[in-house]
């Protein structure tokens, strides 16, 4: 008699059982059907995330140019020039003030060193389009590629040899910098003094607002180039930006000026000789962190900027995975330079590698009571929601309990992966189990609140 009540009381215990799980978890959103979801050690290996971690630095010494150990001179030099008796002219045998100190007048412009308290001689005059200096008495006469000594030498010659006005021998010429050509470059970062917005994965969209910032500046000879553009306005990016420069350009073709000129000289419409004008516009990227062996997009031509650049440094807005399911619902920002894997990412999106265990699963299940052991067994499945490159989007498979033991389990996040985090079936039914017969066992010896 005994035996049979034993039996029977098993069977309704298990029908109790049944009854109890079919009712509270029906369609409870916490447990995950993974049928059509591909394991992640199965996954082809064109859907997988190209690894960050093995990129290394390149030689920034390459975002310079190699500066010449003298000045040359070229368009738009503004030069001290002092010919006695000539340049500047007078009318008496008094010696003029022919000293001038550079005056710094734009504040984004930083001369080269010593340029500022460098004193220049002679009357300022600036080096034509042509590369050519209007002197008295002569024609034009062309300096361009040549250096201070050789310009000099150049206008000796001119006025001492070729046209007799100056006594060989007795000639004073002194000609000196007094301030170098500039290109003016517009530098636009996404990374300067603004906050970069990280979703917390309780969900703070306070930071979500940023704005950009964009610098004006005036780079010298043989110091227009990118790693002193950089340098001007804050540095190297920082993580909140790709490590990555775009620079975009546009360039008239050589010859067109000249060309133009003449033909407005000659009666033509301006408007339509300006329709006509040829212009070469293009994009280098440069990027400052590479793969060991990978050849660099960019060659040293590239990485000098000359007037009407554009630097560009993008904000990486679009670096952030979502996390749900059993996770609390948020947006959290990747790494820039290394590699996040699944159980980073768990552990970003809630603190613990471990899951939620007595956390948002205590409140999705009302499991825990004063006297339960909360969520003994913790969730192990994991899905990610993947976007292709097609648009198409995928269901990948990870179970944690190989990913801790198995390198092929640990996928790498992608940039807009949706990371859910679910319990198993059988997890569900053995935490309810648990929590069920910890209530009645408390119930049964008498402990009340």
């Amino acid at each position: 008699m005994l035996r049979v009540c034993h039996r029977l009381w098993g069977a309704a215990g298990k029908c109790v059982l049944a009854l109890l799980v079919a009712s509270n978890f029906a369609g409870c959103h916490c447990i995950s059907s993974a049928s059509n979801a591909v394991p992640a050690a199965r996954l082809p290996p064109e859907l997988l995330t190209k690894p960050r971690s093995a990129r290394v630095p390149i030689d920034l010494s390459l975002l310079r140019q190699q500066p010449p150990p003298v000045h040359i001179i070229g368009p738009r030099d503004i030069l001290g020039v002092y010919i006695q008796d000539v340049v500047p002219s007078v009318s008496n045998r008094q010696e003029p003030n022919i000293l001038n100190l550079p005056v710094l007048t734009q504040t984004d412009y930083y001369p080269p060193r010593g340029m500022v308290n460098s004193p220049a001689v002679g009357l300022p005059m600036e080096v034509s389009l042509e590369g050519t200096l209007a002197l008295p008495l002569i024609p034009p006469l062309k300096v361009e590629g040549l250096t201070l000594p050789e310009a000099s030498e150049q206008i000796r010659r001119a006025y001492a040899v070729d046209r007799k006005i100056l006594e060989q021998g007795r000639e004073r010429i002194l000609i000196s910098l007094i301030r170098p050509r500039v290109n003016r470059i517009l530098v636009v970062r996404d990374d300067v003094n603004n906050p970069f917005p990280v979703y917390q994965p309780q969900g703070n969209a306070s930071l979500l607002s940023r704005r950009g910032n964009g610098t004006v500046i005036d780079l010298p000879a043989f110091e227009n180039d990118v790693l002193h553009a950089l340098t001007t306005t804050g540095g190297l990016p920082g993580v909140d930006a790709y490590s990555t420069i775009w620079i975009f350009r546009s360039r008239t073709l050589p010859g067109t000026v000249d060309t133009f000129k003449r033909q407005v000289d000659s009666g033509q419409q301006p408007e339509r000789l300006f329709e006509d004008a040829k212009t070469e516009r293009s994009t280098i990227r440069i990027p400052l962190r590479v793969y060991p062996g990978e050849p660099l997009p960019f060659s040293e031509e590239d990485v000098i900027l000359e007037a009407g650049d554009v630097v560009y440094l993008e904000t990486r807005q679009s670096e952030y995975f979502f996390s749900g399911g059993l996770l609390p619902a948020g947006q959290v920002v990747l790494p820039r330079d290394y590699d996040l894997d699944v159980i980073g990412a768990l552990a970003l999106a809630t603190g613990s590698t471990g899951g939620p265990a007595g956390g948002v699963s205590a409140a999705a299940f009302n499991f825990k009571g004063p006297y339960n052991p909360g969520d003994v067994i913790p969730p192990t499945r994991v899905l990610i929601l993947r976007t292709l490159a097609t648009g198409e989007q995928i269901q990948i498979r990870i179970d944690l309990k190989k990913a801790m033991h198995d390198p092929g389990e640990r996928l790498i996040i992608a940039p807009g992966d949706v990371v859910m985090l679910y319990y198993k079936p059988g997890e569900v039914i053995g935490n309810y189990a648990l929590n069920f017969v910890t209530f009645n066992v408390a119930a049964i010896v008498g402990i009340s609140e």
